[in-house]
């Protein structure tokens, strides 16, 4: 009987194991901040459709770290995603953000698909895109948002704060999706191109095109 429950037991722990996805498995390195530097950080951050207004709790503490659970943004692979990062910080900005790609754990430097620095003053929402390459795994992993002052850089690690600079990383989970490869009459994953109501588009005329859209599905994971 013993023999039998200890049987039990290890199937038990096989499957758990096989349960547990690689990016819960995944331990990610922390930064943290030299000692008194915090206080300047993230405010709002909006990542395409998900958006975000950080309370001041988040990054007035001495770590300059936080991992944000309560959402999983999804991001679909070669196609555009408005990013918008703001701080409440003066003088320069640097901002880097890695996306686990290989969902391995770690965030490498040709996982980091954003390096920008910020030379204005006083603090203001910096405005850009960001696109996952079609080589990234789907499924759901760690993206990594850096920011850091008074460098002249983007951050290049993104386990550490180089020094005494001030700033706070904020990590998500994120849900890579298939690519989207083309669309018509607009090749626009949002589809704003409006045709006029009340039309057949049979393909018919020059003006009465067929629509037709392409997606490449994601492989599995």
């Amino acid at each position: 009987m013993k023999r039998i429950y200890s049987f039990l037991v290890g199937v038990a722990v096989i499957i758990a194991s096989f349960g547990v996805s690689t990016e819960a498995q995944a331990q990610y390195c922390r930064p943290q901040l030299m000692p008194g530097f915090w206080g300047q950080g993230i405010t709002f951050f909006r990542f395409g459709t998900f958006s975000r207004n950080s309370p001041g709790t988040d990054y007035a503490n001495q770590t300059g770290y936080e991992y944000f659970t309560g959402a999983t943004l999804l991001a679909a692979r070669n196609t555009p995603i408005t990013t918008q990062i703001t701080t409440n910080a003066f003088g320069t900005k640097g901002y880097s953000i890695w996306i686990d790609m290989d969902q391995d754990g770690i965030f490498t430097t040709a996982e980091r698909v954003l390096c920008v620095v910020d030379y204005s003053f006083s603090p203001t929402t910096f405005t850009t895109t960001v696109t996952i390459p079609c080589t990234a795994r789907t499924g759901v992993t760690r993206m990594r948002v850096f920011f850091m002052t008074n460098q002249g850089a983007c951050p290049a690690d993104p386990c550490v704060f180089p020094g005494f600079v001030q700033g706070e990383c904020e990590d998500y989970n994120v849900e890579i999706m298939g690519d989207f490869v083309s669309s018509f009459p607009n090749d626009a994953p949002d589809a704003s191109a409006i045709l006029p109501r009340g039309n057949t588009y049979d393909g018919s005329s020059a003006d009465r095109p067929k629509p037709s859209m392409t997606l490449r599905a994601g492989r599995a994971s």
